[in-house]
C-alpha cells in the first residue's frame, strides 16, 4: 500500500478552504422562492381550526400548505407515529403545523405570523419518570396500538401507555450474584446517573431545494447523512414511488447524526408542487434547537454486585432514555446503548432493563455514540466508585475485570480484535497515571480521571460501489457514501487509488445522488470505513477482474496470469509484458476512444447480515458488525469557589485497526475531545414549565470555543491498531469512539480533584460549587 496509512491533502480541503464548496443554503434555481414553516407555541394542546386566509393574502406568497395537502400517511424510523404537518394534535413546542412559500424569506415570515390557528390546551407531561407509569398523569398517543410497527419489544404484562420501547439483556443469575457479594465479604452498589439534553450544533443549518420535473419527478438536494433514506423517506411522506424521487447530496456542514431525516425537504417540496416553482427551506439556529432532535437525557439505576478484591460478579441496570413527542430517529437507542454493557467487562451475570418513554418535548435522536457515550458515563463512574470502594486503583481495576480476546460476552457474541487493554495501557501511560498531580493552593485542587469505552457498529447494513475505467488511467468512483467533514471521501479515494496501483489525483469521485450513485445505508454508526471501504475494494477488483479478461487475448495468456497496476495490465511473471490501460479503448470517429467490448465498470456490495436476537434477553450470536474500543484520561483543575474546570491535559487512545489516513483519524481525536468536553462541561439545552427552550441561540447554549480547550501541546492522540479481520486493510471506524469514554474520565478528574462526586452531566460551576458547599457543611465528607 502506497497511499493507504498515509495522509495525502483532503480532496475536498481546497473548495471548502476557499469558500468554493457548495452546502445547499448556496444553491440557487431559476425561479426559486422561499419557504417558511409555522408552528406551534404550545406543548400539548388540540388544533380546532388552522386559517390560512390572511397569509394567502400577502403580497408574494406563492403557496400556503397544511396536514390537509398531504398524504395522510405518518412517518417514523421504525414506528409510525407522526405526520409530517400536524392534523388535530400537537404535542412539543416547535411541532410543523402549516408552511408558506414566499418571494423573499422575510414575506414567508411574515405570511406565517398572519395565520390564525385556534388551540385547546392540553396537560402537557414532561418527567419520564411519570410517563413510564402504568397510570400516567397524561397520555400522549392515545392511537399507540393502530400505529405500523416494524420492530418488536419486549414482552410485558402490561404496556405504560407512554412506553415506545422496551428491551432486555438476561445473562446469569443476577440474585445468585447479589447474594454472593453479601455472603462471601464483598458489597452490593447502587447508584442512579442521568445525562443531559446536549444539541448536535451543527454549523450548516438543516436545509433543502426542492425542483418538480415535468415527467413528475422529485428532485431534492439536501445535506443529510443517507440520500436513501432520504429517498424513502419523502417517498412515503409525498406518496411518491422511489423511481420519482431524485436526492442530491451537496457538501455537508456537520451532522453528527442531527441529518438522517429531511421532514425540511419534504415540507419544501409540497410547496413547489403546489407554487410550481423550485422552493428552497432553510432553519434558523432557534429552529435548528428548538424542533430538531436532540441527544435527550438518559436515567441510570446500576446496582453491582462486586467480590472484596473487586471482581464484577453481577450487573442489573434500569435505563429509562427521556424520548420526546415522537419516537423518531432515537427509537433504537433504548436497544443500542445496552451494547456498551457486555462490550468490555467480563460478568458472570447481567440483566438490564432499558426503556424510551414519550414525553411533551423534542424528539430524542443521534449524537454521535448513539447510547453509548451516555451508557459510559454511568458505568464508568460506577468503575471509579467500585475501585476506590476496594481502594483498588482504578486503571488496575478495569484490567482485572476486562474480556479477553474470543472471550464471549454476556450476550455470547465472542469479543473479536479486542483492544480494550492495550487502549487502557497506553493511555494511563501518556496521562503519566501513577504520578499525583501538582496542587496549585485553594481555591484551586487538581486532578486526573480515566475511563475506558466502546462502540458497536450496526447491521445489518450494506453498502454498493460502482468503479469506472477511463481511457486516459483514470479511475472514476461512484458512492452514495457521504462525507460530513470526517474524512470519508479521501479515505475511499486512497483506497481506489491503491487498488489500481495510481495516484489519488487519478481517482475521480461522483458524489452522492440517487439518480447516479448505487445504494449505501447511512453515513453512521462509524460504519463507511468498514462497510463502503470493503465495497470500493470489491468494486476495483471486478473493474480488474474485466481488465484483465479483456487484456487476456492481446498477452495471449490466461487472464489469471495477469495483474493492473500503474495503468497497466501486464504478465505476472514477466512485467516487461503489458499493454496500457489504453489499450482496452478503441477510437471512434468524432467520439474518441471507446470500450473495445463492454464498458469496464466494476460493480460490488458489502453486506453484513445481523443474528437474531431476542429482545427479551439480547443473546445474539453477532447482533453487530463489529465493536470498537477507546480509552481517555484527563487532567484537570477545579476551583472550588467559582465551579470552573480546566482541562490541563488530555489523552485519547482510540483502535481503529488500521489508520487508512492518521491525520484523519488524529483529527478526530482532537475532534471528538473537544465536542466531548463540552457535552461533559458547558452544554445543556434548558426548558421552561411550558416546555420551551430558554436557551436556543450560541450565545446562551455554551458550546466550547478555543479558550475552554486544553493548549495543542496538551491533547494527545494514540492511535492503536489492532486489525479486525473482516475489515478493508483491518481497519475499522474512529468517528464515535473518540466521544465514548470522555464524560466519564473527565467526571472521574473532578471527583479525583474535589473528593466530591457529580451524578448528572453536565457539569457546571453550579453543581460543582453546590456539592463542594455541602462537603464542608458535612465537615469534609462526600
Amino acid at each position: 500500500m502506497k497511499v493507504v496509512g498515509t495522509s495525502p491533502k483532503r480532496i475536498d480541503g481546497i473548495e471548502k478552504v476557499t469558500g468554493a464548496a457548495q452546502y445547499t443554503g448556496d444553491i440557487v434555481l431559476p425561479r426559486m422562492i422561499f419557504g417558511k414553516i409555522k408552528r406551534s407555541p404550545l406543548a400539548h394542546a388540540k388544533i380546532l381550526s388552522i386559517d390560512t386566509r390572511k397569509a394567502e393574502q400577502v403580497p408574494g406568497v406563492r403557496a400556503v400548505i397544511t396536514a390537509a395537502d398531504l398524504p395522510d400517511v405518518r412517518l417514523g424510523v421504525l414506528t409510525r407515529d407522526e405526520y409530517l404537518l400536524a392534523h388535530d394534535t400537537v404535542r412539543f413546542v416547535g411541532e410543523p403545523i402549516a408552511a408558506v412559500a414566499a418571494d423573499t424569506p422575510e414575506i414567508a415570515r411574515e405570511a406565517c405570523e398572519q395565520m390564525t390557528v385556534e388551540y385547546e390546551e392540553l396537560p402537557a407531561l414532561f418527567d419520564p419518570e411519570e410517563a413510564i407509569a402504568l397510570d400516567p398523569p397524561v397520555v400522549l398517543h392515545e392511537d399507540y396500538e393502530e400505529y405500523e410497527r416494524l420492530i418488536e419489544l419486549a414482552e410485558m404484562d402490561k404496556r405504560p401507555p407512554n412506553l415506545w420501547q422496551a428491551y432486555r439483556i438476561r445473562h446469569g443469575d443476577i440474585d445468585a450474584a447479589f447474594h454472593t457479594a453479601e455472603a462471601e465479604g464483598g458489597f452490593i452498589l447502587e447508584n442512579r446517573y442521568m445525562t443531559g439534553y446536549v444539541h448536535t450544533t451543527c454549523m450548516e443549518p438543516r436545509a433543502a431545494v426542492a425542483q418538480w420535473g415535468p415527467d413528475g419527478t422529485l428532485t431534492v438536494w439536501a445535506g443529510g447523512q443517507s440520500p436513501y433514506i432520504a429517498r424513502d423517506g419523502l417517498s412515503r411522506a409525498l406518496g411518491l414511488p422511489p423511481s420519482k424521487v431524485r436526492v442530491i447530496v451537496p457538501f455537508v456542514g456537520g451532522a453528527f447524526g442531527g441529518k438522517l431525516t429531511v421532514h425540511e425537504g419534504a415540507i419544501a417540496a409540497a410547496l413547489a408542487k403546489k407554487a410550481r416553482r423550485p422552493v428552497k427551506v432553510v432553519l434558523t439556529r432557534e429552529e435548528e434547537f428548538t424542533t430538531t432532535s436532540a441527544r435527550t437525557p438518559f436515567i441510570f439505576s446500576i446496582k453491582d454486585a462486586v467480590s472484596h478484591d473487586g471482581v464484577l460478579l453481577g450487573r442489573k441496570i434500569l435505563s429509562i432514555f427521556w424520548g420526546g413527542a415522537y419516537s423518531g430517529e432515537g427509537f433504537l437507542k433504548p436497544i443500542f446503548s445496552t451494547h456498551l454493557y457486555p462490550g468490555s467487562y467480563r460478568l458472570p451475570a447481567l440483566w438490564v432493563d432499558s426503556y424510551g418513554v414519550y414525553t411533551n418535548r423534542i424528539a430524542g435522536g443521534a449524537l454521535r455514540g448513539y447510547g453509548c457515550a451516555e451508557s459510559a458515563w454511568a458505568v464508568e463512574t460506577q468503575m471509579d466508585i467500585i475501585a476506590r470502594t476496594c481502594h483498588i486503583d482504578p486503571v488496575a481495576l478495569r484490567m482485572k475485570n476486562l474480556l479477553t480476546e474470543g472471550e464471549r460476552t454476556a450476550i455470547t457474541m465472542p469479543a473479536h480484535a479486542f483492544s480494550a487493554h492495550e487502549c487502557l495501557t497506553k493511555c494511563a501511560e501518556a496521562i503519566e497515571w501513577g504520578t499525583p498531580s501538582e496542587q496549585p493552593g485553594h481555591p484551586w485542587y487538581r486532578g486526573k480521571g480515566i475511563a475506558l469505552g466502546n462502540k458497536y457498529s450496526f447491521a445489518p447494513t450494506a453498502a454498493s460501489v460502482d468503479v469506472k475505467v477511463h481511457e486516459d488511467n483514470t479511475y472514476e468512483l461512484r458512492t452514495s457514501a457521504v462525507d460530513l467533514g470526517q474524512g470519508a471521501y479521501t479515505v475511499l479515494t486512497q483506497i481506489v487509488a491503491d487498488e489500481f496501483g495510481v495516484e489519488i489525483e487519478r481517482v475521480k469521485l461522483v458524489t452522492p445522488d440517487t439518480a447516479i450513485t448505487p445504494f449505501d445505508h447511512v453515513a453512521g454508526s462509524s460504519r463507511q470505513t468498514f462497510h463502503t471501504g470493503n465495497a470500493t475494494r470489491l468494486a476495483c477488483a471486478d473493474a480488474t477482474r474485466q481488465m484483465r479478461q479483456e487484456a487476456a487475448p492481446q498477452l495471449g495468456v490466461d487472464p489469471d496470469k495477469l495483474d493492473v497496476s500503474g495503468g497497466r495490465i501486464f504478465v505476472k511473471e514477466n512485467p516487461a509484458r503489458f499493454i496500457e490501460v489504453g489499450d482496452l479503448f478503441v477510437v471512434e470517429m468524432l467520439a474518441g476512444k471507446r470500450p473495445a467490448a463492454v464498458e469496464i465498470f466494476g460493480k460490488a456490495t458489502w453486506e453484513v447480515s445481523a443474528s437474531p436476537h431476542d429482545p427479551n434477553t439480547g443473546q445474539g450470536e453477532h447482533p453487530m458488525a463489529y465493536m470498537g474500543h477507546g480509552a481517555q484520561a484527563a487532567e484537570v483543575e477545579v476551583n472550588v469557589e467559582t465551579g470552573q474546570v480546566r482541562v490541563l491535559k488530555f489523552v485519547s487512545a482510540i483502535d481503529v485497526g488500521k489508520a487508512m489516513n492518521p491525520q484523519g483519524v488524529e483529527m478526530q481525536n482532537f475532534g471528538g475531545a473537544c465536542m466531548g468536553i463540552g457535552i461533559a462541561l458547558h452544554e445543556e439545552m434548558c426548558f421552561d414549565e411550558k416546555g420551551r427552550m430558554t436557551n436556543s441561540n450560541l450565545e446562551a447554549y455554551k458550546i466550547p470555543t478555543i479558550i475552554e480547550m486544553p493548549r495543542s501541546e496538551s491533547m494527545q492522540s494514540i492511535i492503536v491498531e489492532v486489525p479486525h479481520q473482516q475489515g478493508p486493510y483491518g481497519a475499522k471506524g474512529a468517528g464515535e469512539i473518540v466521544v465514548v469514554p470522555t464524560s466519564p474520565a473527565l467526571g472521574n478528574a473532578v471527583y479525583d480533584a474535589i473528593g466530591v462526586r457529580i451524578w448528572d452531566l453536565p457539569l457546571t460551576p453550579e453543581k460543582i460549587v453546590k456539592v463542594w458547599q455541602a462537603k464542608q457543611r458535612e465537615g469534609g465528607s462526600a
